[in-house]
């Protein structure tokens, strides 16, 4: 699925929201003031429904008073701790990230690649996923295996769900008027689920590892399983 918002970067308000889901016969649901319309886009491809899509949303007024595109990028490895202005340097560390996240990535990457083409002129600015642990420590991120799996290959927890977390502790912060010394567990709930713990604003560990496999149990992901269940049902 792909979904998209103009917001006010002022006061947060959402001028026109859509989502287009089912990728083999796309559907587009636009939402603007009260109004929902939804259009059969005719595409089956990820690259042809986005700039259908664009097509469709470059004929509201809206588009002509953007300021800047922001995209959200799942993995970001060890390279990016903060949102981003996307240039050619960045593009080839998201392509790094590919086999951390080979679902997600060449998916994000390409939708940034579309709206550069789409609208040249407009900053490409690329959150991820994974930014906000960044502070978790190497006693927290490091697996008990060989370090050498770390060096070489990169294996530790990297945490996922950031923007989410980062955004709810923010705003619990500000509504309990929280001191500078607390901690705050919070829990994101949907088809994907995470734990995250938070001290005095930083990520200091995370139930997803990895990959956002681990953890708690999701919608279509098992969580965290012993695994010595395999070589019992490999031998059953």
């Amino acid at each position: 699925s792909i979904k998209f918002s103009i917001i006010d970067p002022i006061n947060g308000k959402v001028f026109l929201s859509g989502l287009i889901d089912h990728m083999d016969d796309a559907l587009l649901t636009l939402k603007k003031s009260s109004q929902e319309e939804t259009i059969s886009l005719k595409t089956n491809n990820f690259s042809s429904t986005l700039k259908k899509a664009l097509n469709i949303i470059k004929e509201d007024t809206l588009s002509t008073q953007l300021l800047a595109v922001g995209h959200r990028v799942v993995h970001g490895g060890e390279f990016f701790s903060q949102p981003t202005l996307v240039n050619p340097e960045v593009i080839d560390q998201i392509k790094q990230c590919r086999s951390l996240a080979p679902l997600h990535n060449p998916v994000n990457l390409l939708g940034i690649q579309i709206l550069q083409e789409e609208f040249p002129e407009l900053p490409q600015i690329a959150s991820f996923d994974t930014a906000f642990h960044h502070t978790i420590p190497d006693t927290a991120f490091l697996y008990p295996v060989p370090r050498s799996w770390y060096h070489t290959y990169h294996v530790r927890k990297y945490g996922f769900h950031g923007m989410s977390h980062q955004y709810v502790s923010h705003q619990a912060i500000q509504r309990f008027n929280l001191g500078g010394n607390h901690g705050i567990l919070s829990i994101h709930l949907g088809n994907g689920c995470s734990l995250c713990a938070i001290q005095n604003g930083c990520s200091v560990d995370t139930t997803m590892g990895m990959t956002p496999l681990d953890g708690l149990m999701m919608g279509t992901r098992s969580g965290s399983i012993d695994p010595g269940i395999f070589p019992y049902l490999l031998k059953a």
